[in-house]
């Protein structure tokens, strides 16, 4: 049985050809990402110019800090994170409880188990969730939570 004889495809060929140069130019050339030979090792800088350097950044994160504080958290955003929490809780308990059901072959009970035990989970997490924005808009901080 012969097999068929394959022919070069003339575009892939040339396509090869041409990756090729451009591989073989930039080895040649140097990656722009290493310093050249050529260049000249930078110097050292003085103190007074990371001084200057760390004063700018410092007032970058000022200016970043203060439009991020003051902004007030909407309702929106409270009621997406209190229904996430809860609704986390009782996924990962239902999730466990199934997962028991699937190695014990116990039945129902330990997704009903665990679906009860999600929902305490969910209701402690928006508990704490609350604590803690409540804590935050009063000023208190406190540390003492769940």
């Amino acid at each position: 049985m012969d097999l068929p004889q394959v022919r070069p495809c003339l575009t892939c060929c040339k396509r090869m050809d041409s990756v090729r140069a451009l591989v073989r130019g930039f080895l040649l050339a140097g990656s722009p990402f290493q310093p050249s030979r050529k260049d000249k090792p930078l110097s050292d800088p003085s103190k007074s110019d990371l001084d200057a350097l760390q004063q700018r950044i410092d007032a970058k994160r000022e200016a970043h800090e203060d439009k991020t504080e003051d902004a007030p958290r909407s309702a929106w955003s409270l009621g997406m994170r209190y229904g996430s929490e809860f609704f986390a809780g009782v996924l990962v308990g239902a999730g466990l409880g199934f997962l028991v059901d699937f190695v014990a072959g116990i039945g129902p009970w330990g997704l009903m188990i665990g679906t009860m035990f999600g929902f305490a989970s969910g209701t402690l997490n928006v508990v704490r969730a609350a604590r803690e924005i409540n804590s935050e808009m009063s000023g208190q901080s406190d540390d003492s939570v769940g």
